[in-house]
């Protein structure tokens, strides 16, 4: 399978660059926001200035040292988008077997991996420096491991943990991935011996690893950092963005303000690229039931001035009273509504940012080019993955509650629908986080629940339905 499914994945990531521009010549590799993040230190390191900036947890940046020592710096960034490329290709091995061992049917194993093939949410990402193709990546190599037989050995502990500990090197937010595999590895053996055993071999390699950053933490910061510092970059963290981004998590509003319809531009955090719907409206974009006496429209309407005083400001003393300004009035509408609305605070804007976590087109980063301006064979291709990514996600979720809860499977194939319903809710329910492109996580580990449910349902229907020919 690995045979075929390279040579496909590498066509489509030629697909995928030749619809953003990107000469095949390259360079490949696209930078965001956060990439510099990634491969800075390892730079730095190289240069003799030591790991820095080290905010970010060192996975990615492993894998990019490994090709610096070899390679000059656009060549092992170039490097990476290849990595990349040929992690997805296994993915979607991955995702094949994982259907087989759930279902012991070829056919959806064949299926899943057609789909994975075809599947680009995750494929967006192989060119961009960014962790989200090897966390995705890493967490089904794991699942895959222990989901092989009923009883793992000693090689399928030692790999998912290594694969784990990676992941949580990459994302942070995955480190309670390590106590779901290990209650499901613990269920599905008898013997207590066994399972001390078997959870020492799952937990060592993170930590001797994890063992060594608190170390090296301890040293360089003389404080104890077992995994990162902070969810924000520091420049977000000392600037007003950070306000405002807890402000719109506390509402269940949209903080991406590089997207056309985030709440947060209303406040005067936008972005250059685009515009939007709130850049030019008088009106708050929070609905009136959910404002209080501590936090009114006018209350809002005054942290917006701030944000945009301050953006026109040279005085950095005006700048920074300012900044205090915004943080204690964000600060204060943030206690009121978690006061006088405690129920949209905590479940409300949960689910509000759970919507905007997964209702989305699903073909972000497939081309450049605005959907008016495609002609007709582009626009289907853009229709056909967006109807892809909303039928993985509802049959993937549908899958997930129905595998999780059904009679007679075994513990060890329980851990796909936990882990997938983890990637789901972490986010947008655990930090508050609403990116879409956090999905990526479990997207592809969606597609065999996804097709397992669907082969469920056929062999379910009459005879004379599933072959009407006959």
């Amino acid at each position: 399978m690995l045979c075929v499914a390279v040579p496909l994945k590498a066509l489509l990531a030629v697909g995928i660059l030749l619809a953003n521009g990107v000469a095949l010549t390259g360079p490949w590799y696209e930078f965001t926001g956060d990439s510099a993040d990634y491969i800075a230190p390892v730079d730095s390191l190289l240069a003799g200035h030591g790991f820095t900036p080290d905010h970010r947890m060192p996975g990615y940046a492993l894998v990019y040292l490994l090709l610096r020592l070899l390679l000059s710096p656009e060549v092992a960034q170039n490097a990476l988008v290849v990595a990349q490329i040929l992690a997805d290709a296994i993915m979607a091995v991955l995702a094949a077997r994982i259907a087989f061992h759930l279902t012991r049917n070829r056919t959806v194993e064949r299926t899943t991996f057609l789909l994975a093939i075809a599947a680009t949410f995750v494929s967006v990402f192989d060119r961009i420096i960014l962790t989200e193709t090897f966390a995705a990546f890493a967490i089904m190599v794991a699942t895959e491991r222990i989901t092989r037989r009923s009883s793992p050995t000693r090689t399928d502990l030692v790999i998912c943990g290594m694969a784990l500990t990676w992941a949580v090197f990459l994302k942070p937010v995955m480190l309670p991935l390590f106590l779901v595999f290990g209650l499901v590895i613990a269920g599905s053996i008898p013997d207590w011996r066994r399972r001390l055993f078997a959870g020492l071999l799952l937990f060592a390699p993170l930590l001797l690893a994890d063992g060594a950053w608190i170390l090296r933490n301890e040293q360089v910061h003389h404080r104890f950092q077992p995994l990162t510092s902070t969810l924000l970059t520091p420049g977000l963290s000392a600037d007003v963005h950070a306000p405002l981004i807890q402000l719109m998590q506390a509402y269940g509003g949209n903080y991406v303000w590089w997207e056309p319809d985030a709440e947060i531009r209303w406040f005067g955090i936008r972005s250059d690229r685009v515009t939007g719907v709130y850049d030019n409206t008088t009106d708050p974009p929070f609905d009136a039931g959910l404002m209080t006496m501590a936090c009114s429209a006018d209350t809002l309407a005054r942290i917006a001035a701030d944000v945009n005083a301050r953006n026109t400001s040279t005085s950095e003393t005006e700048r920074a009273d300012l900044l205090v300004a915004v943080q204690d009035r964000c600060a204060d509408c943030i206690a009121a509504l978690r006061t006088e609305r405690p129920f949209h605070y905590q479940v409300g804007s949960r689910l509000s940012l759970l919507r905007r976590f997964l209702v989305n087109s699903g073909t972000n980063g497939l081309t450049n080019t605005p959907f008016s301006n495609l002609v007709v064979v582009g626009r289907s291709i853009k229709v056909f993955y967006s109807l892809f990514y909303w039928a993985t996600i509802v049959l993937g979720l549908l899958a997930a509650l129905y595998f999780l809860f059904k009679k007679g499977l075994p513990m060890h194939l329980r851990i796909i629908p936990v882990v997938v319903l983890y990637g789901i809710f972490i986010f947008p329910f655990g930090i508050r986080l609403c990116e879409n492109r956090y999905l990526s996580s479990v997207f592809v580990l969606m597609l065999p629940l996804a097709t397992a449910l669907c082969a469920h349902i056929l062999d379910r229907l009459p005879s004379r339905i599933r072959h009407p020919f006959r």
